[in-house]
C-alpha cells in the first residue's frame, strides 16, 4: 500500500464532492504537470483508491472515487461510509452527452473555486445539479439555493450593502 499524502486526500474528496473528473481537470485541481498526474493516479488506481473509464467522444480518461478512497474520505469526514451519498459504480455511465454536460459544469465549478481564492470573494458552496429532493410523487426536486447567510460587503461609491 503507497503513502497517503495530504495530496491524495484532496484528491479523494474532489472526487467525492465532483463525482467525475477528467484527467486534465485532476491535473489543474491538484498536480504540476501531467506527468506527475499520471504516475500517482495510476498508483491511486492500482491500490483501488481510485477507478477510471473511458467514454465515447470524450477524448480523456475519467476518474472517480472507488471503495478504498471512499473509506479514507469517509474518514476524513468522521463518518461511515454508508452515511455518504457515495455508491460505488459498477458500470459505466449510458449517457454520455449528459457525462460531457456533466464534465463542462465541473471545469465551471473548478474555475469559479479557483477564481475565489485568488480574490476576497468567498464561494459558500456549490449545488449540483444532480442534487435534489424526492417529492410526495417520487419525482425528483431540483432546487438552487438563492438564499446566503449572513453576507458582509464593502461597496466602493456607497455605503449601503445590499443583500
Amino acid at each position: 500500500m503507497p503513502h497517503i499524502t495530504a495530496r491524495d486526500i484532496a484528491i479523494f474528496l474532489d472526487l467525492y464532492h465532483y463525482r467525475y473528473l477528467s484527467f486534465s481537470q485532476l491535473v489543474r485541481l491538484h498536480f504540476p504537470a501531467p506527468d506527475s498526474a499520471y504516475n500517482r493516479l495510476r498508483i491511486l488506481k492500482r491500490e483501488g483508491f481510485v477507478k477510471t473509464f473511458h467514454a465515447p467522444a470524450i477524448a480523456e480518461r475519467i476518474f472517480h472515487l472507488d471503495t478504498a478512497g471512499a473509506k479514507l474520505v469517509a474518514a476524513e469526514l468522521d463518518t461511515d461510509v454508508k452515511e455518504l451519498s457515495w455508491y460505488r459504480y459498477s458500470k459505466t455511465p449510458k449517457d454520455y452527452y449528459y457525462l460531457r454536460h456533466f464534465l463542462a459544469i465541473n471545469d465551471f465549478r473548478i474555475l469559479i473555486t479557483q477564481a475565489c481564492v485568488e480574490t476576497p470573494i468567498t464561494l459558500l458552496g456549490f449545488i449540483p445539479e444532480y442534487i435534489g429532493e424526492k417529492t410526495k410523487q417520487g419525482h425528483v426536486k431540483k432546487y438552487l439555493r438563492d438564499s446566503v447567510k449572513s453576507v458582509l460587503c464593502t461597496l466602493k461609491y456607497s455605503d449601503r450593502c445590499y443583500n
